[in-house]
């Protein structure tokens, strides 16, 4: 072998050992590709206050990239963004864009500079200025917007949902400058209220309804009426469910003992049982109490009394027929229908606030029975 055979062979072998690299990699570059990529993957987009997005990246990214990104850049990591909002009006507003873009300034100039000026001015008093419409004014502020994610989230009600923690409270309202509505904001974000009542302390909406009138806004977004009405009726649904479930409520029909007419006569010998409305009850704890005298029950024992309680001796109220239906202990067999059957349902019973699982109606008893089962 010729010692230019050599060379030749020499300067094949980084080339063979190249492409042998790229269909087997090497496990180092592998890692350090999947690493690039998680730090990429912590990456932003931004709208600047000149409009144009850009990509930031994390500071200990392998190498930057560029401040102005390429289109298809954008669109690939906004794939991977979904979740970024949608401001691009806001990049385009003039005045959005100069605010950004001169922020800190303007923080500056409004928080400190302008407060301490005006009353050095107009009353000598600079230091007054900076102390108090200055730096206390400023700190007030930023508690007032704190007490927006602590107070407004602890104090007060939720008229609207109580999935998440937000609520409304008036106090709450004074503290944070209208912002005490929280309820409300968090389940209708769009809505550019904070209350939606006139007359509910909101300072913001009224400037903003203002605004409006004199054509400085346009275009104000607002739940619809019917949706927000929805969510206040079911709220006050769930309160009136959880007192109705503190209520005492008569037994339930189908938990009820089926007897006969002759078992019920038997029974009503041992102890003080009316029939009414097919219902068989036990009056044994309420004959002395009775307003019009023990005799008006006494003579309807073992006896249906239908007639003589809806307006045959005295047509009763309906607080003397939820009275009554607590003291159901048994149904007659086929008793119930008899062209009263409105009067089977107590009055505190007609209307009931119930969940989609319990929309069946607990007076309509399939029980079966031979007739001749024993009261409870």
């Amino acid at each position: 072998m010729s010692p230019m055979d050599v060379q030749t062979r020499s300067a094949e072998m980084p080339v063979m050992l190249s492409s042998q690299v790229k269909t087997m990699p090497d496990p180092q570059i592998v890692v350090r590709k999947v690493r690039q990529e998680k730090r990429r993957a912590m990456l932003v987009i931004e709208s600047a206050g000149t409009g144009t997005p850009r990509l930031l990246t994390h500071p200990n990214t392998f190498g930057a990239f560029p401040e102005r990104a390429r289109d298809n850049n954008i669109r690939e990591l906004a794939k991977k963004h979904e979740f970024v909002a949608d401001i691009s009006d806001l990049s385009k507003n003039p005045v959005v864009r100069w605010q950004h873009k001169h922020y800190i300034q303007l923080i500056l100039l409004c928080s400190f500079v302008i407060p301490t000026v005006i009353p050095w001015l107009l009353w000598n008093d600079a230091r007054g200025g900076y102390v108090y419409a200055g730096v206390l004014r400023l700190c007030f502020v930023h508690h007032s917007t704190f007490c927006v994610n602590s107070l407004a989230h602890w104090l007060g009600e939720t008229p609207f949902d109580d999935k998440h923690t937000p609520r409304d409270h008036f106090a709450t309202a004074l503290v944070t400058i209208g912002e005490g509505y929280h309820n409300f904001h968090h389940q209708f974000p769009m809505d550019y209220r904070n209350a939606i009542k006139w007359y509910q302390y909101d300072p913001t909406k009224w400037f903003i309804w203002a605004c409006k009138k004199v054509g400085l806004a346009s275009h104000l977004k607002t739940f619809p009426e019917n949706e927000v009405r929805k969510g206040q009726l079911t709220m006050q649904l769930k309160k009136l469910k959880e007192t109705q479930e503190r209520l005492a409520w008569p037994n339930d029909s189908n938990d009820l003992p089926v007897i006969s007419w002759e078992s019920f006569q038997e029974q009503a010998q041992k102890r003080p049982l009316i029939l009414i409305s097919g219902f068989i009850h036990d009056v044994s704890s309420f004959i002395d109490e009775h307003p019009g005298g023990p005799h008006l029950l006494v003579k309807m024992i073992g006896k249906d009394a239908t007639t003589a309680f809806f307006g045959g001796v005295y047509d009763h109220s309906n607080a003397a027929h939820n009275l009554l239906a607590m003291k159901r202990v048994g149904v007659l067999h086929g008793g119930m229908p008899h062209g009263l059957d409105d009067k089977v349902v107590p009055p505190s019973q007609r209307l009931k606030i119930a969940r989609y699982t319990e929309l069946s109606s607990p007076y309509n008893s399939s029980a079966m029975s031979d007739g001749e089962g024993l009261l409870g």
